[in-house]
């Protein structure tokens, strides 16, 4: 059984980790189509115990003009193929992802575009370590 984390957007980062919370993949899944077909084929395989996703919010003082708003269009396909294959869904704030660097020892990459992958295994890390599937000290 896995945790499957998603950091969703235009490209989506993507982070396994196992039982015990050790991470064994961390990718980056270019295109809002990719990443469902990629995540369809995750859940059809079994084993996904938790999909733990970045949540996203359109806030009035940012000008999403002309977006299509990648990452809400990934999150309905998240939820959906989690009712899907009955595997339990949550969001995670963003704000998040900076304590799950700190506890896991990482800083996230300076080139954004390279971003994605590490942003999703440090949301891992928080909640994982959060809800007691790893230690805080690990």
């Amino acid at each position: 059984m896995t945790f499957l984390v998603l950091d969703p957007g235009e490209t989506t980062g993507l982070a396994e980790f196992d039982d015990a919370g050790s991470v064994f993949k961390v990718t980056q899944i270019s295109g809002v189509t990719s990443c469902g077909m990629t995540l369809e084929e995750t859940l059809h395989g079994g084993g996904v115990r938790r999909i733990l996703y970045e949540t996203f919010k359109v806030f009035g003082n940012v000008n999403l003009t002309g977006s299509d708003v990648p990452a809400a269009k990934v999150i309905g396909i998240i939820e959906y193929l989690a009712l899907k294959y009955n595997v339990p869904c949550e969001g995670i704030d963003p704000k998040y992802k900076r304590i799950g660097y700190a506890w896991s020892g990482k800083r996230p990459p300076s080139n954004h575009s390279k971003s994605h992958g590490p942003d999703a295994e440090a949301l891992g890390e928080y909640w994982l370590r959060k809800n007691g599937v790893k230690d805080i000290n690990a």
